[in-house]
């Protein structure tokens, strides 16, 4: 007689995700999506794993579907896009992107990601646009501004930029690839006194990114 596939509890799913082990969890969430092919959760740590695993074009196809079940979830289209542009389909990108600002118009997050997708294609001037909405719906968030001063650099607003990143000192830790941007940017706009400070206090916190030991 036919036996049934013995599936590990749902737990030892967590622990793969928690242990960062990418091939695990991608094992064990294909396993679970033969059985509930359509639960969200499942399909979320597959996407997560294939993207960790340098697969975006394969976990572009996952976040689609995870799009086509929730279509009305802006961080699925968000996520969907983010992927997308890793793949190097930066058009299909922006315009996931853009719906998931049409469904969170109001979410500085969303509107900064999709300035960035915009900058990105060059188109600046409406950039410049939405990442002004985006300061205006969360003025404080040193991501917002970080991302806000970058769309500046490309313009050539030093001034701008420098009044964006005043406040960079209390916005310490951040998350690492921000802070290196941060640093980045600081170089860039002629404050390398300052850069030097931002990439050091990573390497104190035992960061080893290259870009960090300059």
């Amino acid at each position: 007689a036919p036996c049934k596939m013995t599936i590990a509890p749902t737990d030892t799913l967590h622990q793969a995700v928690r242990n960062q082990d990418w091939p695990e969890t991608e094992r064990l969430a294909r396993l679970r999506l033969m059985e509930q092919p359509e639960r969200e959760e499942y399909l979320f740590m597959l996407a997560i794993s294939l993207t960790m695993q340098g697969r975006p074009m394969e976990a572009s196809e996952v976040h689609a579907d995870l799009t086509r079940l929730r279509p009305r979830e802006p961080i699925y289209w968000s996520n969907y896009a983010t992927v997308l542009r890793e793949a190097g389909s930066l058009d299909e990108a922006l315009a996931a992107q853009q719906e998931a600002l049409r469904l969170a118009p109001d979410d500085a997050n969303q509107l900064t990601s999709t300035a960035l997708l915009l900058l990105e294609k060059g188109e600046h001037a409406a950039a410049q646009e939405t990442m002004r909405l985006a300061l205006k719906h969360d003025p404080a968030s040193p991501r917002v501004r970080i991302q806000a001063a970058r769309t500046c650099e490309v313009c050539r607003k030093h001034e701008e930029v420098e009044a964006l990143l005043e406040p960079w000192r209390t916005w310490l830790p951040l998350e690492e690839d921000l802070q290196i941007e941060l640093g980045d940017l600081l170089l860039s706009n002629g404050d390398g006194s300052n850069a030097v400070l931002v990439f050091e206090d990573l390497v104190r916190r035992g960061m080893d990114n290259p870009r960090a030991l300059v």
